[in-house]
């Protein structure tokens, strides 16, 4: 059972980082010991471009001589404006700290803005499709080999790109368009829209199907996806896409790289590390230990105080100060290891179906098993294109939910709390059976002029029924119109040699409506 505790975000991380960071700040300070004094200072201001409709945003350049690749930087989709605040505020200090620490090259970097397009578009999905589609992409890259932005591309250089949640799905998308010109692939916590399955359909969904993924085949490619501990869903994500790419990655030497351990949920701390972790990756062609990767991440800006040989009595008392704060750091962490172990725990969550699987309009219970004192609950549900919610069916805020079939597969878990703690249980997948005809006759065939009853074993008055013929003459499907063909049962009699039978069932409930198809029949008609 999972024991992550339960935060849901309310706002997009992207609005709230708006307004507590300042939109780019430079720093004035010493340069630190052993820090390489040649790159400290790489990017001292932020630049923006616009070059038509659609295709602007900002971009940093070295400020020392000399010719550098090029790498992509693509933000999330936060709220609807989807604006890049993320790496707007992060970059010239982040950045700077990691290429002085020197556990990143210096490269121009390339952070477009974009923008949803409509008011359908509410995350973002199209419009970064969009982006590569409609040659948004070539267009800028087109500016920068011409030199229009900056005379520093070093254009023999391959293409690095990366992004975090749908900027994550954007950088995969531009690796597949483009396998030639894109030889490094960053995805940190990757959103589902690059490549998804729909359990329901068996379709593929997203930006890119299976058949169409690629990835460099250049010996010193790179390709990274990762996500946080406390990510819901983003895991399973990652999972989906490696599995697609290990299909295709052909002779590729360098295997898939993944970083889960920062224990953090769908924000800007978890995507800091993925991304120093790709760069880092890049470099050195190895991954970094968890101590590089907390030094590089602490804190984003270059703020160490300047070495000086005559401060070491300072120097003791920092350290003497820095003892004393570890020592209360290790009571908080007893206190808080005290109050975990008083956490509920979920022993089991199950539901009163066999193989959970339900008819149109029956009703069933699930129930979690949970110890703990004091304990509360509250049932959550989603669908494959619904994210989760909080159940107001009977039973909403206890141990068993009273629940009634009508979607085509729902998912449902429980969240147990009490003062010291949430968990979370297991999701459960309710599937909707299809509808089962049976006929009145043996082995489903009948002389002709026989009378003989079709019925649907979904048998509720507040249901609407439609029954649907093919004669198998290649006229297709057409709407039955025989006595009682909005009930639940047909009355027919023999007269085509073999016709099939099909009845879709719908159920209206206040705005909603819910409808399944059943099974076919096929009638054969015989003179003997």
């Amino acid at each position: 059972m999972k024991k992550t505790v339960t935060r849901r975000l309310k706002k997009s991380l992207s609005l709230v980082l708006a307004i507590i960071m300042v939109f780019s700040i430079c720093l004035s300070v010493d340069i630190p010991k052993g820090v390489n004094a040649a790159y400290y200072k790489t990017y001292t201001e932020m630049k923006t471009y616009n070059i038509g409709s659609k295709n602007s945003g900002y971009y940093m350049v070295p400020d020392r001589p000399g010719k550098y690749p090029v790498l992509f930087l693509f933000h999330g989709a936060g709220e609807k404006s989807a604006y890049p605040t993320e790496y707007v505020n992060f970059a010239l200090d982040t950045l700077n700290k990691w290429i002085a620490l020197g556990y990143m090259d210096p490269m121009i970097v390339i952070m477009p803005h974009i923008p949803c397009e409509n008011g359908d578009d509410s995350w973002a999905i199209g419009a970064n499709k969009n982006y590569i589609l409609n040659n948004r992409f070539l267009a800028l890259k087109e500016k920068l080999w011409n030199g229009d932005l900056t005379d520093k591309v070093d254009t023999d250089k391959k293409i690095s790109v990366a992004g975090f949640s749908m900027g994550a799905s954007t950088a995969l998308y531009l690796g597949t368009t483009y396998p030639d010109d894109v030889i490094n692939v960053g995805a940190a916590s990757p959103s589902w829209c690059y490549y998804h399955v729909n359990e329901t359909t068996g379709k593929e969904d997203g930006y890119v199907a299976k058949k169409d993924i690629k990835f460099s085949d250049a010996s010193d490619a790179h390709l990274f996806i990762g996500y946080g501990t406390k990510e819901t869903g983003f895991g399973q994500n990652v999972k989906t896409i490696r599995d697609a790419y290990a299909e295709v990655k052909g002779d590729n030497p360098n295997d898939f790289v993944v970083y889960n351990t920062y224990p953090s949920a769908h924000n800007w701390e978890t995507f800091k590390r993925e991304i120093f972790y790709f760069m880092y990756y890049v470099k050195f062609d190895e991954v970094p230990t968890d101590e590089i990767i907390e030094e590089a991440n602490k804190n984003s800006k270059l703020d160490y105080e300047p070495y000086n040989p005559d401060q070491e009595e300072q120097q003791e008392q920092q350290k003497q100060e820095e003892q004393q704060k570890q020592e209360e750091q290790q009571k908080q962490q007893e206190q808080q290891e005290q109050q975990i172990s008083n956490v509920p725990v979920i022993e089991s969550v199950a539901s009163s179906l066999s193989d959970n699987i339900v008819n149109m309009g029956q009703l069933y219970n699930i129930s979690v098993k949970a110890t703990g004192s004091d304990l509360s609950y509250q049932w959550m549900w989603r669908t494959d294109e619904l994210g989760w919610a909080e159940s107001k069916c009977p039973g909403s805020k206890d141990a068993t939910i009273q629940l009634e079939g009508k979607r085509p597969v729902v998912y449902y878990k429980c969240v147990v709390s009490n003062a010291s703690g949430s968990v979370e249980s297991d999701e459960i997948a309710i599937k909707l059976a299809k509808p089962v005809l049976t006929a009145s006759v043996s082995n489903n065939t009948v002389k002709k002029g026989q009378s003989y009853t079709i019925s649907t074993n979904i048998k509720d008055s507040r249901f609407k029924y439609k029954w649907e013929y093919d004669k198998h003459k290649g006229e297709g499907w057409k709407v039955s119109q025989v006595p009682g063909c909005t009930t639940d049962t047909l009355t027919l009699e023999g007269k085509n040699p073999v016709i099939t039978y099909k009845c879709t069932i719908t159920y209206k409930e206040g705005n909603n409506t819910f409808s399944v198809t059943s099974d076919e029949i096929t009638i054969t008609m015989t003179d003997k």
